[in-house]
């Protein structure tokens, strides 16, 4: 490796330093816990620490978090993989708190569960859900009786079937642009 490309690979390791505790909690590949979960542990939490001091209850008590999600978010914390994996981590400098978002202007979706499932024609599923959470929603992974409703594209895949069969609202995207304002 020439000395600029060492120098670029280091330069980029201390710049993820400083990257949000969303983005670490999604990069340690906790079973189960993908970009969404990370983001509302870390708001729900606001650091590290109060996410390892949290128990099964406690997890359970965020919208989207499950007896299952609970589990595997415990089962990795609490292993000693997962508590190297923080402690190293911490050792180098990693940025361990999330501040809190400030809310700006209308929150059209204040307090709303969405669920996006399928494929969208003005939105990528990223896009979709990045907007979900500036509106005040929360964007949720899988479906649930506390969900408020299911946004579904084309091929929308099991999580249609469970919200019909769980009597949750599904709308389309045009329904959903119209009640977000977009």
């Amino acid at each position: 490796m020439g000395e600029k490309s060492a120098d670029n690979l280091l330069a980029s390791i201390d710049k993820s330093k400083s990257n949000s505790l969303s983005r670490l909690l999604a990069a340690l590949n906790i079973p189960h816990v993908g970009v969404s979960t990370a983001a509302m542990l870390a708001q729900h939490y606001g650091s590290m620490d109060a996410l390892l001091a949290a128990d099964m209850t406690q997890l359970q008590e965020i919208e989207g978090i499950g007896p299952e999600l609970a589990q595997s978010i415990r089962q990795f914390l609490n292993s000693e993989g997962g508590q190297r994996t923080v402690n190293e981590l911490r050792s180098v400098g990693a940025n361990m708190i999330e501040p809190k978002r400030r809310t700006t202007g209308p929150q059209p979706l204040a307090g709303k569960s969405i669920v996006v499932t399928g494929t969208m024609e003005r939105f990528g599923r990223k896009e979709i859900q990045d907007l979900i959470v500036k509106l005040g929603g929360k964007a949720v992974g899988s479906v649930s009786s506390k969900t408020d409703y299911v946004v579904a594209g084309t091929d929308p895949g099991s999580k249609l079937a469970k919200a019909q069969s769980l009597g949750v609202e599904v709308i389309d995207e045009a329904e959903f642009c119209k009640r977000a304002g977009v």
